[in-house]
């Protein structure tokens, strides 16, 4: 198994050392919650949003723990499919009463 730092170094000539390449805007605290995620979706979904919200550990916890990538993107497609259900529903009606 090669290590990634070893990968990154001989594919890139020019950079010196591992920190050049890699850069992490988390503490490792952080990615030991995010790897445990499954769907790499929600894993960034969850990077992103402790970066922009400052989360804390703990919170990065509750919010993995609560489903909160999960809520919203059902929140969403709800929203999204709304519309399309009722423009359906409209259809269907008018068909019905046009029969």
């Amino acid at each position: 198994m090669q290590r990634i730092s070893s990968t990154l170094l001989t594919k890139s000539e020019s950079v010196h050392s591992v920190d050049e390449i890699l850069h992490f805007t988390l503490s490792w605290s952080y990615y030991l919650i995010l790897m445990r995620i499954e769907n790499p979706d929600a894993r960034s979904f969850y990077e992103i949003e402790c970066t922009e919200q400052q989360w804390s550990v703990r919170q990065l916890s509750r919010q993995v723990g609560s489903s909160l990538y999960e809520r919203l993107a059902r929140e969403v497609q709800t929203q999204l499919l709304r519309p399309l259900c009722e423009a359906g529903f409209r259809e269907a009606h008018y068909w019905y009463i046009a029969m």
